[in-house]
């Protein structure tokens, strides 16, 4: 399916969908907790709010020689961090 943004953020859609296969992969002895953290439609939903973030903080620490801590204030299970 098309997801909004998808061909605006479209190195973050990749990169999101590379995480997903390395979290299967990483929690597939563990189906209980594979099947709480990953409902498909949520996970969705939080691409999509996120992926302008996600790509404005990659511009900044990208284009500049400084560098960056980044703290995830976020509540919840923070699918992206």
């Amino acid at each position: 399916s098309d997801c909004p943004g998808r061909h605006t953020y479209s190195s973050v859609y990749e990169d999101s969908a590379k995480a997903v296969v390395q979290w299967r992969r990483r929690y597939r002895g563990n189906p209980q907790l594979w099947k709480r953290i990953f409902k498909k439609e949520r996970v969705i939903k939080e691409l999509v709010e996120s992926a302008p973030i996600i790509e404005a903080v990659k511009q900044a620490v990208e284009s500049s020689e400084e560098q960056f801590t980044i703290v995830d204030l976020c509540s919840g299970k923070g699918y992206l961090s």
